[in-house]
């Protein structure tokens, strides 16, 4: 049995982006832990180091707080606003987002639930965030109480970009700024702020219309396909833009798709792996042979742009054991999530200013 890595190798070729899109304000390495990815911020006067997952799935910035009986260590230590010369805390009759917050002991509190159960409690705290050379004088959280995921990851925060009034990118000065892409690879990558930067890419970007004006980056599909076949007819389709459609998901880390599709998923999968073995989502062992079997789960959008989600992107490797996993689940009631998995070596450009999403293949230094 012959162990291997497989991971996609693009050639650097240089693609122009539409002219309305101009180089970037800031670009930003990215790093991993535990398959997450996340970016070092700034905050404050002197500024204080915070870790923050990069999430497009909600539009909330929070990290532990001096204050925080509840968070445990992290990469950094929790921000001490008290040590900030330019922070304000957020007075209790100017809460953002109302609908959200509310006052309490004379402080404006907020929170957040995750869809995996985590979520953190926070005081709304005004200072300036830096991202690399950008510097955006906005209102965070300063978290008080942390649950789940959020007690047990490495990692500080997180920095919700979707696309809201309240968000990040709402803040920046020019409305022709408000764009950003995002580019994972396996150990990493980039993240680029108020423009894009096309150097990378192997292929022109691909957009596709949003399904969302506002909130999530959503998008509808109009087939799915597995190696090349269909597992999604008429009333599948329908599942798939039931709800918010199919999210792209830049802090979900796996890919799911309705279980309406369990059975057509199964039936395709046994096709295009000679009819060995179902699909699940436990350990394997996988030879090369039999990963070179592996199908491609392919996307048709609405306006017939195609997105693959090769087995490299969506097979996790342990390589210790040796182990194979699928991250591919296949249980959601309704919509899909394509999650940093799918993502991957892929430059994905958040454009909702414009109503659109694009992806080009890169290497995603």
């Amino acid at each position: 049995m012959s162990w291997f890595i497989f991971l996609p190798l693009f050639p650097l070729l240089a693609h122009s982006i539409p002219p309305e899109y101009p180089p970037p304000l800031a670009t930003i390495p990215l790093y991993t832990s535990d398959n997450s990815h996340y970016a070092q911020i700034s905050i404050g006067t002197p500024p204080q180091r915070q870790s923050v997952i990069i999430d497009t799935g909600s539009f909330y910035t929070a990290f532990p707080c001096s204050d925080c009986p509840s968070c445990s260590a992290k990469l950094d230590p929790p921000f001490n606003d008290h040590e900030s010369s330019t922070g304000l805390e957020v007075n209790c009759g100017q809460c953002e987002n109302k609908k959200k917050a509310h006052c309490e002991d004379d402080h404006c509190v907020f929170s957040q639930a995750y869809a995996e159960g985590s979520s953190w409690s926070a005081i709304q705290f005004e200072d300036f965030l830096t991202l690399g050379s950008l510097s955006i004088f906005f209102v965070v959280g300063c978290q008080t109480v942390e649950t789940g995921l959020f007690r047990t990851q490495a990692v500080d925060g997180i920095m919700g970009l979707a696309a809201h009034e309240h968000g990040l990118m709402e803040h920046i000065e020019d409305p022709v700024r408000r764009v950003f892409s995002l580019c994972f690879r396996d150990t990493g990558g980039h993240m680029t702020v108020g423009g894009v930067d096309s150097s990378h890419h192997e292929e022109p970007v691909k957009f596709v219309d949003l399904h969302m004006q506002r909130g999530h980056y959503s998008l509808r599909v109009a087939d799915v396909l597995l190696n090349g076949r269909s597992i999604a007819d008429g009333a599948a389709v329908a599942v798939f833009n039931k709800g918010k459609g199919v999210l792209v998901d830049s802090g979900t880390t796996d890919t799911y798709l309705p279980s309406i599709v369990k059975a057509a998923f199964q039936r395709e999968w046994r096709r295009a792996t000679g009819g060995e073995e179902r699909h699940d989502n436990g350990k394997r062992e996988v030879s090369r042979l039999e990963f070179e079997k592996l199908p491609t789960l392919t996307f048709v959008f609405e306006g017939g742009v195609q997105f693959d989600v090769s087995p490299s992107n969506y097979m996790e490797i342990d390589k210790e054991a040796g182990h194979y996993t699928s991250r591919i689940y296949v249980e959601e009631d309704e919509g899909a999530v394509l999650g940093a998995n799918a993502m991957a070596y892929h430059n994905f450009v958040f454009d909702a200013r414009n109503k659109r999403l694009g992806f080009a293949k890169s290497a995603c230094l």
